[in-house]
């Protein structure tokens, strides 16, 4: 089995689904199982990637094989995210998120929320993980270099919006440039 790198995982983790999240009006529930694949494809790890193909020099054969990671990762994610939005309608009009505007009650409601959402979460970032092992191995190593130096330029970019910041564990403010908390 081949080590997953770091860049690959970062990939991975762009894929969670927070757009479909955002989906909450009955329009949008019709058009659900349209928006949920569309948007799957838009925001899968691998869409980057494909959009890229000739920058990366993909072949019709590595074309072939990152659409079909692509579509199993997206039919064995589809469950999950259909399955988030439903929890999330379950919430209603609540103040997602925003803890210090919630009652009580709704508090305890969103924290249930939470707590029912994290192994569907966490099901889908293994999902992704393993389509992005794949994906590994579909590259040949100068593919993965550019890969890798594209995800670290989109990297610097955020981190140098955010003033060279990023928050570490617990919310503590992590400088990147020393590698260690403020």
């Amino acid at each position: 089995m081949m080590k997953i790198r770091p860049y690959i995982l970062a990939l991975a983790l762009l894929a969670a689904p927070a757009p479909l999240l955002a989906q909450g009006s009955p329009d949008a529930a019709r058009q659900q199982p349209r928006m949920i694949r569309e948007t799957m494809e838009q925001r899968s790890p691998l869409a980057s990637l494909l959009r890229d193909r000739e920058a990366l020099g993909l072949t019709a054969a590595q074309v072939t094989r990152l659409e079909a990671i692509q579509q199993r990762m997206i039919e064995r994610n589809r469950p999950l995210v259909q399955r988030l939005l439903e929890m999330r309608r379950s919430l209603g009009e609540s103040p997602r998120g925003r803890t210090q505007e919630m009652t009580p009650e709704q508090r305890q409601r969103w924290q249930r929320h939470v707590e029912q959402a994290r192994p569907i979460m966490k099901q889908i970032h293994e999902n992704n993980r393993q389509a992005m092992e794949e994906v590994g191995s579909v590259l040949t190593p100068a593919q993965r270099a550019q890969v890798r130096e594209r995800i670290e330029a989109k990297h610097g970019a955020k981190r140098d919006h955010s003033g060279g910041h990023e928050h570490g564990k617990r919310g503590e403010r992590r400088d990147t440039s020393r590698g260690r908390p403020n």
